[in-house]
C-alpha cells in the first residue's frame, strides 16, 4: 500500500488551466482567458464544447437555502431519482447523498472534485444502496463551492470508468482572500425538520502573492421525519387485489386502492391464530361480546388479556384498511436526520515562474440514524425463526383471563402473530458513521520544445473512508429461551432452561430472563437486555491515483492550432468489510455475515485532440468555426483485463448566433469492489410474483406467463390462479445473494446531437438543445426476483436454469432464490435536454421607474425512451418512460430580479403526469398514475453592507403534497412548506 501511495503521489496530474500558467510565465494578462472545461483536459477559449455541458453557480446552493450540493443537483431536470436522506434507507445507506444522471443508476454517474477523483463511501456490504464507488456529496463542503459543471453521456475517455450517464464535476473555490461566516437555519410549517449549517471560509495570500492558503469548515444538521409525519405518507395507501374481478375482460381492475394499509395477520399486541399460516380461517376467535352467537377473532390486549380484534377490512394476505393491524407507516423512515462536519484546506505556492505546487486536503465525519426501526417480527406472514411462535398453556405469563378462554376452547396450545417493536430498545434504530480523509497533491509547470511552449501535470490523489453501522436486534437463542416462560416450585416465572438445568455455568442459561409477550409494553427490562444483541459491520476503503499529463498546442493549421492532451493514470481500490462477532457468528436471525476483501489497480493511457478545420477568416458560407476533437483511453484492470473507451466530437459554429454539436463515444464501468468480491450470504428480498392472482395477466409477454404458470398451478393443485396469492410478493423473505470475480466491464454505445443558439438581436440570451442517445449493454446487475421470475415465467420456452434458481414450497410459496451480479441486461435511453437563460435590464424594456435586471432560466427535459432488461433477454423489459419514477417531462423554471442591493427568485419544479406502470390498464388497477405536479420556491436577499447579506426563503409555498394516490416517490417534495434565514458575513 505504501509504495502505490508513493507512485501516486509521485506520478499524478492536476487541471490546471493552460491559460493561467502562460499568463504566469509571461507576465502579460491575456486576451482571452483560456480554460478547461468537464469533459476534457485540453484548455480552450470557448466555453462550449462537442458534449452537452450544463453549469450550476454554487451561489445558488446558498441563495436557495439548501443544505448540501446534492440538493441543488438533483433539481437539475437530467437528475434521476438519487439516493439521499430522504426516503426509507437501510445499513450502510442511510443518510448518504449519491448522485443519478438520467435514472440509469447512482454507479454509472462519475463524481469528481476538481476534476479529480474522490473516494467512494459505497461499502463491500450486502446492505446498502447500489452497488458501484460512488461519492457521497456529504463530504463536500457546500459553502466552498465555485460551480458544478455536469457533462451528459460521456467521460469515460478522459476521466476512466463510471461515466456512463456523465459526469459531475464540483470546482471548489481556491485564491480566496479574506474571512467570511455564513449561517443558516430552517424548520417546516408544521414545526419540525429542524436544520442548519454554519461554515466559515478563511483565507489569504502570502510571499509577494506566490502563494495563497485557504481554510474551511461547515458543520450541518437535518431532522428527521416518519411517514405518520406527513399526510401524504399517514395515509398509507396500498393496493391488493379486487376480490370482485373475475377475469381480465370483466371491466373490474385487479387491484384497487385502499388507505390505511394494516397488516391485519399480526399487530403489537399478539394476534392469536390455531396454525402458523396466515389464512383468516386459522384465526382463532372467540364470541362475540355484543352478540354470542357470532365469534369473532381474538388478539391480546396490553394487559394480556385475549379481546376481540378489530382487522378492518380484510382483501387478502397483507392487506387490510384500518381496524387493529399492524401499520408500516409507524415505523418507515420519510427523511433521515444527518449531522455532518467538513474540514477543508487547499493552496498553492509559484515555486517557480513556471512551476507552481498545489494542495488539498479534506476530512468530514458524517453520522447518520434510520429514524425508525422496523425491528423483529414473528408472524403468521413470515417462517422459520421469525414465525409465529408456538405458545402453551403452560407460559407463565397468561393471565387467568387468557387460560379461561383457551381453556372455553379445549385448546393447549395456539400461535402468536406478533411485532417485537417493544422487545428491542428504544433506541434501536440503525446508525450510519463514516469519516473520510483526502489529500491532493499536485506540481503543475510549463516549458518550451522549440517555439511552443507546452504544460505538464503531475499529482497524486489519497483517499480514505472508514465506517460503520450498526443496529440491535434479537439474540435468537436467548429469544428462544426467553419466549419458553413456566413458573417454577415457588410460582415465579422462568424460563424453562434455568428451571430445568439448575446450576447450569453456561451464560444463556444461567443469566435467562423470561419474556412476556402478551400485550405490547409486556416485555421487562430484564427480558429485554438479557435478548438483545448489538450488530455491527465496520468497513474502509481506500484509494490512490497517480496520474502525469503533458500537452498543448503541437503544430498550426489554417484554421488554427492543433492542441492535444496525452497521460498516464494510475489508480489502485481496496475494500474491506468487517462484521462484529455477533455478526460473523449469526446469533440473531440472519445467517451469518462474512467477512469480505478486495482490491484492484488500473493502467489507463489516454490521449486527446483537438483540430481547428475551418475558422471565421476561412469565409467559408454557414462555416465561422468547424473544429473535431477526439479522446481515447486504454485500460489494462488487474482483474477484467483491458478495454478502450473512446470519443469523437465536432463543435461547428454556423453563424455568430448559432452553434451546432455533436459526439460519438464508447463509454465503459468496471465492477465495483461489491460486485466482485461480495461473498454469498443470505438477504431479504420481496418481488412480484408472476404467477401471483394478481399480476398473472400483466408482464410482457401475458400470453407465455399464463402457459407457464399454469403448470405450477397443477403442481400445487389449484385448477386456475385465481386463488394464488405469492406471499413474497408483499412480504420481505430471506434469499441469497452475492457477487462474482468473473464479472467483465459494461460497456455504452453514446452519442449526442445539440445546438446552442446566441441570437445577437437578443443580447444576454442563451438556448441549447441536446438530443442524448446512450445503450448500455452487459449492464452488470443483480439478477434479483423480478428479473427471475420474468425471464423464467415470461419467456415462451424458460430456461430451466434460471427457473432453478426459484424453489418453491408445497404450496407454491418462495422460500428461497439464488441472486447475484451479473453481466446480461441491457438499457436503452433517449432523452432531449433543453436549456434557456435569457437576462435584460428593466430600462431595456421600458420600465424606468424600477431599477435592476431581470434573470429568466429554464432547464426541461423529455424522455422519450428508458428500456430495462436485467436477464438481457428482453422478456423482462421494463419501459419506464412516463412512469413516475421516470416523468416524460421535468422542469426547473427560475424568474430573478436583482438591483444590487436586493434579490428575488421565484424557482418553480415541474413534473409531468405519470402512470404507475406503462403496461397496466383500467383492467390491472383502479387508479393508473398521478397528475402534473408543480412545487414554487420564492427565495430573496438583502446587501445591508460590503460586508453583510440576510437571505430568506420559502419552499414550497403552497405547501404541494405529491399527486395523490403516491405517497413519496423521490422527485416529490414531501417536507411541505417550510422556511429558512441566513447571513453571511465578511469580516475582513
Amino acid at each position: 500500500m505504501k509504495q502505490r501511495l508513493a507512485l501516486a503521489l509521485m506520478t499524478g496530474i492536476s487541471l490546471t488551466a493552460l491559460g493561467a500558467a502562460r499568463a504566469q510565465d509571461t507576465g502579460a494578462p491575456l486576451q482571452l482567458e483560456e480554460i478547461v472545461v468537464t469533459g476534457s483536459r485540453i484548455a480552450r477559449p470557448e466555453t462550449t464544447t462537442s458534449q452537452p455541458v450544463q453549469t450550476l453557480d454554487g451561489a445558488v446552493i446558498n441563495n436557495r437555502g439548501f443544505q448540501t450540493a446534492a440538493e441543488a443537483i438533483n433539481e437539475m431536470p437530467s437528475i434521476g431519482i438519487s439516493d439521499t436522506p430522504r426516503g426509507d434507507q437501510a445499513g450502510n445507506s442511510v443518510g448518504r447523498n449519491y448522485i443519478n444522471m438520467f435514472n440509469l443508476g447512482s454507479q454509472r454517474t462519475l463524481t469528481l472534485v476538481n476534476g479529480r477523483r474522490f473516494v467512494s463511501s459505497n461499502p463491500l456490504s450486502t446492505d446498502g444502496a447500489s452497488p458501484g464507488n460512488q461519492v457521497d456529496l456529504n463530504n463536500i463542503p457546500a459553502a466552498m463551492i465555485k460551480r458544478i459543471e455536469t457533462v451528459q453521456a460521456t467521460g469515460a475517455s478522459v476521466y476512466g470508468s463510471d461515466a456512463i450517464a456523465g459526469v459531475v464535476n464540483l470546482i471548489l473555490k481556491d485564491n480566496f482572500e479574506g474571512a467570511e461566516v455564513d449561517a443558516q437555519a430552517g424548520i417546516s410549517d408544521r414545526g419540525d425538520h429542524e436544520t442548519y449549517r454554519v461554515s466559515a471560509i478563511v483565507g489569504g495570500n502570502f510571499d509577494n502573492d506566490r502563494g495563497n492558503l485557504t481554510f474551511a469548515y461547515e458543520r450541518s444538521r437535518e431532522r428527521g421525519l416518519l411517514n405518520t409525519d406527513r399526510a401524504a405518507t399517514a395515509r398509507a395507501t396500498a393496493t391488493p387485489g379486487n376480490a370482485a374481478n373475475t377475469g381480465p375482460s370483466d371491466g373490474r381492475p385487479a387491484a384497487i386502492t385502499i388507505n390505511d394499509h394494516r397488516l391485519s395477520e399480526f399487530n403489537r399486541d399478539g394476534v392469536l391464530f390455531t396454525a402458523p399460516a396466515p389464512v383468516p380461517a386459522l384465526a382463532l376467535t372467540i364470541p362475540d361480546p355484543n352478540d354470542p352467537t357470532k365469534r369473532v377473532r381474538a388478539r391480546f390486549d396490553a394487559n394480556g388479556n385475549i379481546v376481540p380484534y378489530n382487522v378492518g377490512t380484510y382483501y387478502t394476505f397483507a392487506y387490510a384498511s384500518g381496524g387493529e393491524g399492524y401499520s408500516l407507516a409507524d415505523v418507515t423512515a420519510l427523511v433521515s436526520p444527518v449531522e455532518r462536519n467538513v474540514a477543508y484546506i487547499n493552496g498553492h505556492y509559484d515555486l517557480t515562474e513556471r512551476v507552481k505546487l498545489s494542495f488539498e486536503g479534506s476530512a468530514s465525519w458524517v453520522d447518520a440514524t434510520e429514524p425508525a426501526n422496523q425491528g423483529e417480527f414473528n408472524t403468521t406472514l413470515q417462517t422459520g425463526s421469525s414465525a409465529a411462535l408456538r405458545i402453551t398453556t403452560e407460559n407463565g405469563f397468561l393471565t387467568d383471563q387468557a387460560r379461561s378462554v383457551l381453556a372455553a376452547q379445549g385448546r393447549t396450545a395456539f400461535f402468536l402473530s406478533r411485532a417485537l417493536d417493544d422487545v428491542l430498545p428504544d433506541d434501536a434504530q440503525t446508525v450510519a458513521k463514516s469519516d473520510t480523509q483526502r489529500a491532493v497533491l499536485g506540481l503543475d509547470g510549463t516549458f518550451d520544445l522549440g517555439e511552443r511552449e507546452l504544460f505538464w501535470n503531475a499529482s497524486g490523489v489519497y483517499g480514505h473512508t472508514g465506517g460503520h453501522y450498526s443496529t440491535i436486534k434479537v439474540n435468537q437463542a436467548r429469544f428462544t429461551n426467553a419466549v419458553d416462560a413456566v413458573k417454577d416450585a415457588s410460582g415465579k416465572v422462568v424460563c424453562r432452561v434455568t428451571r430445568d438445568n439448575p446450576g447450569s455455568t453456561n451464560v444463556d442459561i444461567a443469566n435467562c430472563k423470561p419474556l412476556n409477550l402478551f400485550g405490547y409494553g409486556a416485555p421487562s427490562d430484564e427480558a429485554r437486555d438479557y435478548i438483545n444483541a448489538l450488530f455491527r459491520q465496520d468497513y474502509s476503503l481506500d484509494q490512490a491515483v497517480g496520474t502525469l499529463n503533458l500537452g498543448g498546442d503541437i503544430f498550426s493549421l489554417p484554421a488554427g492550432e492543433v492542441r492535444t492532451a496525452i497521460g498516464f493514470e494510475h489508480r489502485y481500490e481496496k475494500s474491506v468489510f468487517s462484521p462484529d462477532d455477533n455478526s460473523r457468528n449469526g446469533i440473531g436471525r440472519d445467517v451469518p455475515v462474512i467477512p469480505a476483501r478486495g482490491s484492484y489497480d488500473t493502467n489507463e493511457f489516454y490521449g486527446e485532440l483537438l483540430v481547428p478545420v475551418i475558422d471565421r477568416d476561412m469565409d467559408i458560407p454557414l462555416v465561422r468555426n468547424f473544429e473535431i476533437e477526439g479522446s481515447i483511453r486504454y485500460i489494462d484492470h488487474s482483474l477484467t483485463g483491458t478495454d478502450t473507451a473512446w470519443n469523437i466530437g465536432e463543435r461547428w459554429q454556423v453563424t455568430s448566433d448559432l452553434m451546432v454539436r455533436a459526439s460519438n463515444s464508447r463509454t465503459f464501468r468496471s465492477p465495483s469492489a461489491l460486485e466482485l468480491f461480495l461473498p454469498r450470504s443470505s438477504i431479504s428480498a420481496s418481488g412480484q410474483d408472476p404467477c401471483d392472482s394478481r399480476y398473472v395477466n400483466g408482464g410482457a409477454n401475458p400470453t407465455a406467463r399464463l402457459a407457464n404458470c399454469a403448470a405450477l398451478y397443477r403442481q400445487i393443485g389449484l385448477a386456475s390462479g385465481a386463488s394464488f396469492t405469492s406471499l413474497i410478493s408483499n412480504v420481505p423473505r430471506a434469499v441469497t445473494n452475492g457477487g462474482d470475480a468473473g464479472l467483465k466491464p459494461e460497456v455504452a454505445d453514446s452519442w449526442t446531437l445539440g445546438t446552442v443558439i446566441t441570437p445577437s438581436f437578443v443580447p444576454n440570451l442563451t438556448l441549447t438543445a441536446d438530443w442524448v442517445d446512450i445503450k448500455i449493454k452487459d449492464a452488470i446487475t443483480t439478477f434479483d426476483l423480478t428479473a427471475i421470475f420474468s425471464t423464467c415465467y415470461d419467456s415462451p420456452n424458460p430456461d430451466p436454469a434460471i427457473c432453478g434458481r426459484i424453489t418453491r414450497d408445497a404450496a407454491g410459496q418462495v422460500i428461497d432464490a439464488l441472486l447475484g451480479y451479473v453481466n446480461a441486461g441491457y438499457t436503452d435511453f433517449e432523452a432531449l435536454t433543453l436549456t434557456g437563460d435569457y437576462r435584460f435590464a428593466l430600462e431595456d424594456v421600458g420600465v424606468t421607474a424600477i431599477p435592476g435586471e431581470i434573470n429568466l432560466n429554464a432547464m426541461l427535459q423529455y424522455t422519450s425512451k428508458l428500456e430495462t432488461s436485467v436477464s438481457g433477454l428482453g422478456y423482462d423489459l421494463d419501459s419506464s418512460n412516463g412512469e413516475y419514477t421516470n416523468p416524460k417531462w421535468k422542469g426547473r423554471f427560475s424568474v430573478g430580479y436583482t438591483d444590487g442591493t436586493l434579490g428575488l427568485a421565484w424557482t418553480t419544479n415541474y413534473l409531468s403526469s405519470a402512470v404507475y406502470n406503462v403496461t397496466y390498464t383500467a383492467e390491472d388497477r383502479d387508479i393508473l398514475g398521478v397528475g402534473d405536479y408543480f412545487r414554487h420556491d420564492l427565495t430573496g436577499s438583502y446587501v445591508v453592507n460590503d460586508n453583510l447579506t440576510l437571505r430568506a426563503g420559502v419552499t414550497n409555498v403552497f405547501d404541494r403534497e405529491p399527486s395523490y394516490p403516491l405517497g413519496y416517490v423521490g422527485s416529490y417534495d414531501i417536507i411541505g412548506r417550510s422556511f429558512f434565514i441566513g447571513a453571511k458575513a465578511s469580516i475582513w
